[in-house]
């Protein structure tokens, strides 16, 4: 699998912020990644 460009995740970024705040959308963005690093290794 291919990971998504940029501009990808940044819009994907902003439109948890809309949803759900910067502090909940921070938090969600941050424990996908870490799961995915966990994944990938």
């Amino acid at each position: 699998m291919c990971s998504d460009p940029p501009d990808d995740l940044a819009s994907e970024f902003a439109r948890l912020v809309a949803e759900l705040g910067r502090e909940r959308a921070s938090q969600i963005w941050l424990d996908r990644f870490a799961g995915y690093d966990e994944g990938q290794t």
